[in-house]
């Protein structure tokens, strides 16, 4: 609905909070500045992460307490995070610890040195052995 709404009600924070509440991808269609709104963004990343991040602004995706609330929601989310905190150990277990038809995926976007960590992959294949295709050929072979 908030893509058919004017710009005015687009800009209007507590219209696209109630809006993402329900539908988290409506986002997209508010205004480019409440990308930027801490409120807005939580409130769409406790519901799901990817849209929160996919859309928050460069200076959110790397705000440690959002990122973690977005990879809690969707593990997918981390793809989105600022570099740094897609390196972030505890960032990287909460982004595979969730959803467990993203396990795959999400091991595929963790950083090279995640894929190496034993610990972190053997929690992992067991929620979902066919995460093996994104581990590093050394831990393949272990």
């Amino acid at each position: 609905a908030l893509k058919y709404f004017s710009e005015t009600t687009q800009n209007d924070a507590p219209v696209v909070q109630l809006c993402v509440k329900s539908r988290p991808w409506a986002i997209q269609y508010s205004s480019t500045l409440l990308w930027d709104d801490d409120k807005i963004m939580a409130c769409v990343a406790s519901v799901d992460g990817l849209p929160a991040l996919k859309y928050a602004s460069k200076r959110l995706r790397a705000c440690t307490k959002l990122v973690r609330m977005a990879v809690q929601s969707n593990g997918l989310a981390i793809r989105f995070a600022s570099e740094d905190l897609r390196a972030d150990r505890e960032i990287a277990q909460l982004a595979t610890q969730n959803n467990p038809y993203a396990y795959p995926k999400a091991v595929r976007l963790l950083p090279r040195e995640f894929r190496q960590n034993r610990q972190l992959l053997l929690e992992v294949l067991t929620r979902d052995g066919d995460a093996i295709r994104y581990c590093s050929s050394r831990m393949k072979s272990d």
